[in-house]
């Protein structure tokens, strides 16, 4: 096989494997009150009477590289740093952890929406105290955005609440637009 083969087929059996285990999930949910329905697609499940829908989603990626082009395993001072992060031994670790996973994964945009400003302020003080003075500039550069613009995001908010409703009440109406549309086109 040739490397976008080999890809192409841990890629199939590791979405294969989430949606098995997605499905027993769903399954033991229903057994215990739930009443998830399957979809069209394999990873989303709606509940109408609780006017819910359970969607998984799991990103994967799978490359090949070669061996001077990959990631080489952490140093010491990383181990140790990830190892104090994910125990939660250690406060600052924590923090500064998930501030640069989630800027990392979405920008600052996401590190507010996910993590909000009190822990923004929080991982500026460490950034300080580490000596990354230039993070910590940029950080609270958007923070200072990110505030000045608050009547803006409480709009967006309410915008989003608004088609939320709407995106409720077109779910509820159960409409089957691939019969609709063939029972249309056969008529002309």
């Amino acid at each position: 096989m040739d490397k976008a083969a080999i890809e192409q087929f841990i890629f199939e059996r590791i979405r294969a494997a989430v949606e098995i285990t997605a499905a027993e999930c769903v399954r033991q949910l229903n057994a215990g009150g739930h009443s998830f329905a399957n979809t069209s697609d394999g990873l989303v499940w709606i509940d109408e009477n609780a006017d819910e829908i359970l969607e998984v989603t799991c990103p994967i990626g799978v490359g090949i590289s070669s061996l001077d082009e990959a990631i080489l395993p952490p140093d010491a001072a990383t181990e140790k740093f990830m190892t104090l992060a994910l125990s939660g031994s250690d406060k600052a670790a924590t923090v500064l952890f998930r501030f640069e996973g989630d800027l990392a994964n979405g920008g600052f945009g996401q590190l507010f929406e996910n993590k909000g400003v009190g822990f923004v302020r929080e991982a500026i003080g460490y950034l300080q105290d580490i000596g990354a003075s230039a993070a910590a500039k940029i950080t609270l550069q958007a923070l200072e955005i990110h505030e000045q613009r608050q009547p803006v995001v409480r709009e967006y908010e309410q915008l989003q609440a608004d088609l939320e409703r709407l995106d409720r009440r077109f779910t509820r109406l159960g409409i089957d637009i691939p019969t609709l549309y063939a029972h249309f086109t056969s008529k002309t």
